[in-house]
């Protein structure tokens, strides 16, 4: 078992911690020791345009080898993600934020590593380790001075996170008891890290690879942490410690989550395949569709653009004023909410008339139906249910056969 470091170590100065407020519980190891004790690099003073070329390359490396086994948290996901976040730099940039090419550089990687080592889908999920952390950095795994401080960093992160989340569960009087996250003791034990958390150890240590400075780390960790849903808002919808704390995590996590911005063929495509990957076995009929996305909109859509929840942009142009919301968003979320109206008010018209099989089991529309209902819901119908339909099949083949 390896020594324990002092916690306190690895606390970041307090002025990195008022530039960067995200930089609070765990964080990637690497940003909270210098790596350089430990690590002889070879690209600390490359021009941008190649130290970018070889994160890309770095990243398309690491997307090339990571077995993804989802529907939805897919490197196509990724390109939508990237350019749902370039699209709102304009908004961005129209309050006065300084949009340049290193920063458009950071947005391209946020968008292709943010879910670079996502479990969705996979039987045998990827999980973290001292070591294997080691070696992302391009540290030698044998080197105990170094493992000591991985795993010192990670701790004191996980410790200062079990400290937030337990005040808030008591402060806010929470059903259950609170369950600390455990410390790392070994070098080789399985860390307790999302999947977020995961894609930022891999992004940091290919940015500190490719020599990108500490403070663009650090800000390619907070949009990171942005995205991740775990503890982003608690049920009741209170910010929690993985909140948005900036303009520009406020972009990242509303173009991860923003499927809803393009078209509404598009939106239902990529509802029907997250469905797929993550509850399909909970919808089971259209209505529990329309359902699924009317919470997902009202539970963490909505909360993240109230006023009082959004975080300040900080001074900029001479104010202070609360961060902007990009306007393809309002826009897409206005839409798809009066679309979901529009389909739930057609479906309980249909079960007052007492029709409630509307498709057979491999999802086609019942002959008597297709009279009865509008060209909308119609396409909705062929978008949405077939797919579940027969991916309810599959699961069910595959549960008789292995009985």
């Amino acid at each position: 078992m390896a020594r324990v470091s002092k916690l306190r170590d690895y606390e970041l100065n307090s002025s990195a911690k008022r530039q960067h407020p995200s930089i609070i519980g765990f964080v990637a190891p690497g940003l909270r020791f210098n790596v350089d004790k430990y690590v002889n690099r070879t690209h600390k003073n490359v021009t941008p345009s190649a130290k970018a070329q070889r994160a890309f390359n770095m990243i398309q490396n690491y997307q090339d080898d990571f077995v993804y086994e989802g529907k939805y948290h897919i490197p196509p996901h990724f390109s939508d993600v990237e350019q749902r976040f370039l699209s709102n730099l304009l908004d961005v940039a129209k309050i006065g934020f300084k949009i340049d090419a290193p920063k458009i550089v950071l947005v391209k990687i946020f968008a292709r590593t943010h879910d670079i080592v996502h479990n969705a889908g996979k039987d045998k999920p990827f999980h973290m380790t001292v070591k294997n952390i080691a070696t992302l950095y391009g540290i030698d795994p044998k080197n105990t001075d170094a493992l000591d401080e991985i795993m010192g960093a990670i701790n004191f992160g996980i410790q200062e996170d079990n400290e937030i989340c337990e005040w808030d569960h008591v402060a806010n009087s929470r059903k259950g008891k609170f369950k600390k996250r455990p410390l790392v003791r070994s070098y080789g034990s399985k860390i307790h890290l999302s999947d977020e958390e995961m894609s930022g150890v891999v992004a940091d240590a290919i940015l500190y690879t490719c020599g990108f400075t500490h403070k663009e780390r650090r800000m390619l960790w907070g949009w990171i942490q942005a995205t991740e849903f775990a503890r982003s808002l608690t049920p009741e919808g209170n910010p929690g410690i993985k909140y948005p704390r900036n303009q520009f995590e406020l972009v990242a996590k509303l173009a991860d989550m923003g499927s809803f911005y393009g078209s509404i063929e598009e939106w239902l495509r990529l509802s029907a395949d997250f469905i797929l990957e993550n509850c399909f076995s909970e919808i089971t009929s259209p209505i529990d569709f329309v359902e699924f996305e009317y919470k997902f909109f009202r539970n963490f859509v909505q909360p993240i653009l109230r006023s009082e929840n959004l975080p300040d942009a900080g001074i900029v142009n001479g104010r202070n004023d609360k961060a902007v919301v990009p306007q393809e968003c309002i826009i897409g979320m206005e839409e798809k909410m009066r679309y979901l109206d529009d389909i739930k008010h057609e479906l309980q018209e249909l079960a007052n008339r007492q029709i409630t099989d509307l498709t057979d089991r491999t999802g086609k529309l019942v002959s008597e139906v297709k009279s009865l209902i509008s060209d909308r819901l119609h396409r909705f119908l062929e978008l949405i249910h077939p797919t579940l339909a027969s991916d309810l099949s599959e699961l069910e083949q595959s549960e008789r056969l292995s009985r």
